[in-house]
């Protein structure tokens, strides 16, 4: 027998899960402190509020639990809360609800289990959780027969009823099939207890019909959501399949872009290096360009030279040939006279040619002078 306390977890639960198992559930052992209730086994339980309430149950010894726990599920507190009232007799086996937001119910059990002697209950109490106030309100009809280990549900609408089926009346034995039903039990009213009747059982197979019709329907709607769940598995394959192509595309397109980007760098870097290129050529004009202009002059004042010699060369050729013809005259005397015009016009000639050859000369010299300032 155990007396320590677990809590399941099923905030992350996945309900709709077709698995064998469902995941996400996750037990945890509480610690907690107060009045503790020993080990025990067959006990009853239920939640008010904040609180889980238990009643009831046996040790190892067979010993009943007479006392009425709280605990508060915030601050894992257990208590042991004062009555008011005659509770019931400490029993097992017994079944323990919430009537309603107030009224709490304790109906069935044995007590002395493993004891031998054994005392069966079919009695009916219930607990105003307001005033802690125990009460066994008078019922009538046909009672169900002393038993424990059996089912109790709650049906509150339209009206409140308790319903009772099945369960062990003896050692080993059995109820008979019955369907017991307390109608509009409260904590003020008191009703009566009837056996379900034939009315009833047809009824009953009614209800059994509309809910075969409605598994019917639950079963059509749930292969209809398989399938769904099938097209919706393919969507999330070709969405998945989508995905992938999208993430190939982006890597193919950031290759590109970094080839790209690359490619720019080459570029940019080919286009400085020739704009480079192209400055220290300029640099190089703008360094050399004085003598570039140097060499024209050089040139130019080497082709006024060529010029100024051959306008001296050409004069005296002429010179020469004007000297050659009075050779020529002075050689022919012998045979007769020289006009002495012919000579004067030569003689007055002279000076000229000879001033022209000074002129040269000095032109020359000056183009011989600049030339070797330019090559300094």
């Amino acid at each position: 027998v155990h007396g320590d306390l677990w809590v399941l977890n099923c905030d992350n639960v996945v309900w709709n899960t077709k698995l064998a198992e469902i995941p996400g559930a996750i037990w945890t052992q509480k610690q907690c402190a107060g009045q503790i209730p020993t080990g025990l086994k067959g006990q009853a339980s239920a939640t008010y509020e904040k609180y889980l309430t238990v009643f009831g149950g046996e040790d190892d010894a067979g010993t009943a639990n007479e006392n009425f726990y709280f605990l508060d599920t915030e601050t894992l507190m257990w208590s042991i809360p004062v009555t008011e009232g005659k509770p019931p007799e400490g029993r097992s086996h017994h079944q323990m609800q919430l009537l309603s937001e107030t009224c709490l119910l304790v109906c069935g059990g044995i007590r002395g289990l493993i004891e031998g002697e054994h005392k069966l209950f079919n009695d009916l109490h219930l607990l105003d959780l307001k005033t802690m106030q125990w009460s066994e309100p008078k019922t009538g009809g046909t009672f169900p027969t002393p038993r424990y280990a059996f089912s109790l549900a709650v049906k509150p609408e339209p009206h409140t009823d308790i319903l009772i089926f099945g369960g062990i009346q003896a050692k080993n034995v059995l109820t008979p099939i019955d369907f017991c039903i307390l109608r509009e039990i409260s904590c003020e009213a008191q009703q009566n207890w009837y056996v379900v009747t034939e009315e009833d059982k047809k009824a009953e197979e009614k209800v059994k019909k509309d809910v075969l019709i409605a598994e019917n329907t639950i079963s059509d709607q749930r292969r209809r959501m398989g399938e769904l769940e099938g097209q919706i598995r393919k969507l999330r394959e070709s969405i998945s399949d989508c995905e992938k192509k999208l993430t190939s595309v982006k890597n193919d397109l950031a290759e590109e872009e970094k080839k790209i980007e690359k490619n720019t760098h080459v570029l940019i870097k080919d286009l400085n290096k020739e704009e480079i290129e192209r400055n220290k050529c300029l640099q190089d004009i703008e360094i050399n360009q004085p003598k570039f202009e140097n060499e024209m002059k050089y040139k130019m004042l080497h082709e006024s030279k060529c010029k100024l010699l051959q306008r001296q060369f050409q004069e005296t050729v002429s010179l020469i040939v004007d000297y050659d013809k009075i050779i020529r005259v002075r050689l022919a005397e012998q045979k007769e006279r020289v006009k002495i015009e012919e000579i004067k016009i030569i003689e007055t000639e002279r000076p000229r040619f000879a001033a022209m050859l000074q002129e040269l000369q000095k032109d020359l010299q000056e183009k011989n002078k600049e030339e070797e300032n330019l090559l300094e």
